[in-house]
């Protein structure tokens, strides 16, 4: 069977224009890789197989430890 990917973006609004970010990805609560651009999370999921996972990022300001985001969310696929 054919994989279907999607892909996730994380997008800064509440940080300085110029800032240098940082982005970490998690998929169930382990580390994930972006492997393209850091802000970017490709997911693929091979066809028929019905689950879900939760998605979770974090945003950082390198230069200020004061701005920080995190968000996660559930995908389902069926």
């Amino acid at each position: 069977p054919s994989d279907a990917s999607q892909g996730f973006r994380a997008a800064p609004f509440f940080f300085a224009r110029n800032a240098s970010l940082s982005y970490e990805w998690f998929v169930d609560g382990k580390a994930a890789k972006a492997g393209g651009p850091p802000d970017l999370l490709q997911l693929a999921a091979a066809r028929g197989i019905r689950g879900s996972s939760v998605i979770g990022a974090v945003i950082k300001n390198v230069n200020n430890i004061l701005e920080e985001a995190r968000a996660k969310f559930t995908v389902h696929v069926q």
